[in-house]
């Protein structure tokens, strides 16, 4: 996997993180719960800041479905499903992106 490869998949696992930790944030039930979720969770935001600068430095130089594909597959964690049909564009198209997105 290239550096760009890299730093895309961890923008998206990185937006994941937060969704979860935003889940559980709402579902805490103690005071000392909340905090911590919090805390972890402004953590995470400023780390997602970062990984996210470093993966739109790669998106510059792409044409614009794959840059649309990119905001939608990693930036916002859609599913591939979902990025798809945002797209107007097959599942396998988009497979197609990602895979020459993560391995040029």
């Amino acid at each position: 996997m290239t550096e760009r490869g890299k730093a895309f998949q961890t923008v998206r696992a990185q937006v994941l993180l937060i969704r979860g930790l935003k889940n559980q944030l709402h579902k805490a039930m103690t005071e000392n719960e909340k905090k911590y979720f919090d805390n972890k969770l402004r953590a995470e935001t400023q780390r997602m800041i970062r990984v996210e600068k470093e993966a739109r430095k790669h998106m510059d130089s792409m044409k614009p479905e794959q840059y649309a594909f990119c905001a939608m597959y990693y930036l916002n964690a859609m599913s591939l499903e979902t990025a798809a049909e945002s797209l107007n564009r097959s599942v396998r198209q988009c497979a197609r992106y990602k895979k020459r997105i993560e391995n040029e």
